[in-house]
C-alpha cells in the first residue's frame, strides 16, 4: 500500500488548494495584487510595467512606469504564462496557483521519504497542507508559495550527499531563482556557504564556487534590466527600509524614515 500514499497526497493536496484558491475572486492584499496586476499587463503585451504607484520606493517619474523595482519579479513572470494562454483574468492563474500550492506537501514528503520513514513523511506532508493561514497565503497570487519551492529545492540540492558538485549548479540556479523571488532570497548563498564549509567534504570549495558562479549567471540579467530602466542594479531605497518602523512609513511621499 505504500505505492499508493504519494498519489493519496497528490488527490489530497490538489482538491484542497482547488478548493482554497476557489475561495476568492480576487487577490485578498495588495502584494498579491500588485504581482497579478504586473503579469497581466505582460500578459496583454503592454510589457513588464505597473499603471499605478504603490509605494515611493523608488519614486517613479510617471504613473505607468516599470513593475518590479522593488519586489522581485519571478512569481510575476510565472503568472503571466496562464494569463497568456487562458485570459487575462484573475480565474486565469488558478491552474498555476494551485498546481503550485499542491506541489507543497509533495515535495515535502519526497525529502521526507529521505530521512524518515513512509508514514512519518506523509503525515510531514499533511501537516504542511493544513497548515491553517499558511494554505491561504500558499493559494495567492503572492509568491510565498514560489519562494517555498525554489527554496526548499535549493536546500536540498546543497545538501546532496552523493556526488556534491554534479549539483552544485542547480544549487545555484535555485538559489538564483529564490533571489528573483524575493529579496532576500540570496541569503540562500550564504546558508551554502556556511554549511558545505562546515561539513568540508571532499571538493566543497569548488561546489561553493560553481553554486556562486550558476547563482550570479542566474541573477544578472535581471540586474542588468535595473540597470536600463533606473541606471542601478538595485535600488538605493533599499537601505531606507532598515529604518521603518511602521509599515505605513512604505507610503511616504518625500519624506525619509530616520533613527528618530
Amino acid at each position: 500500500m505504500a505505492w499508493r500514499r504519494p498519489w493519496f497526497l497528490a488527490a489530497v493536496s490538489l482538491a484542497v488548494t482547488t478548493i482554497a484558491a476557489l475561495s476568492y475572486a480576487a487577490p485578498l492584499w495588495h502584494d498579491a495584487a500588485y504581482y497579478f496586476l504586473a503579469a497581466r499587463n505582460l500578459a496583454l503585451g503592454k510589457g513588464f510595467v505597473v499603471d499605478f504607484i504603490w509605494a515611493y520606493l523608488p519614486a517613479p517619474e510617471t504613473i505607468t512606469h516599470a513593475a518590479c523595482l522593488y519586489w522581485m519579479p519571478l512569481t510575476a513572470w510565472v503568472l503571466t504564462l496562464p494569463m497568456a494562454i487562458l485570459g487575462p483574468d484573475y480565474r486565469s492563474t488558478l491552474p498555476v496557483v494551485v498546481a503550485l500550492a499542491a506541489a507543497i506537501p509533495l515535495l515535502t514528503y519526497a525529502i521526507g521519504r529521505k530521512m524518515l520513514d513512509e508514514g512519518y513523511a506523509l503525515a510531514a506532508g499533511l501537516l504542511v497542507l493544513f497548515s491553517g493561514l499558511y494554505l491561504v497565503y500558499w493559494t495567492s497570487t503572492d509568491g510565498f508559495a514560489v519562494y517555498t519551492l525554489v527554496g526548499v529545492a535549493a536546500l536540498y540540492a546543497i545538501d546532496r550527499r552523493d556526488d556534491n558538485l554534479a549539483w552544485a549548479s542547480p544549487a545555484g540556479f535555485l538559489i538564483g531563482l529564490a533571489q528573483l523571488t524575493r529579496a532576500d532570497g540570496g541569503l540562500l548563498l550564504v546558508v551554502a556557504a556556511i554549511y558545505l564549509s562546515m561539513e568540508r567534504r571532499p571538493g566543497w570549495a569548488k561546489s561553493l564556487a560553481v553554486i556562486t558562479l550558476a547563482f550570479g549567471l542566474t541573477v544578472t540579467p535581471w540586474l542588468w534590466r535595473n540597470v536600463q530602466e533606473m541606471g542601478t542594479s538595485i535600488v538605493s531605497s533599499w537601505g531606507r527600509t532598515v529604518f521603518v518602523t511602521e509599515y505605513n512609513q512604505l507610503y511616504w511621499y518625500e519624506r525619509e524614515a530616520t533613527l528618530e
